[in-house]
């Protein structure tokens, strides 16, 4: 019982020996100012949302379901050039 109590001992000390705490100067740097480049807007139909592309302003009805079959992307305006916005 005392061997197998030290060696428990032994190699958690061994594990925390090896680990290495996590600075905020190792995160990667992520810019603040960067927005999403697509948005998701809810609707009152709790099954479809509003896709925003933010960069140019085109949106999509997006209708999500459990069954795969029944996902689909809609576009709002497909006939609306974007170069205009």
């Amino acid at each position: 019982m005392k061997k197998t109590t030290l060696l428990f001992i032994l190699f958690l000390t061994g594990l925390m020996a090896c680990s290495t705490p996590v600075t905020p100067e190792d995160k990667p740097k992520q810019q603040n100012n960067a927005a999403p480049a697509f948005q998701l807007f809810p609707t009152t139909n709790m099954w479809t949302f509003i896709k925003l592309d933010t960069r140019n302003g085109r949106m999509w009805q997006v209708q999500w379901a459990i069954d795969v079959d029944q996902r689909l992307v809609i576009p709002i305006n497909p006939t609306q050039n974007s170069t205009n916005l």
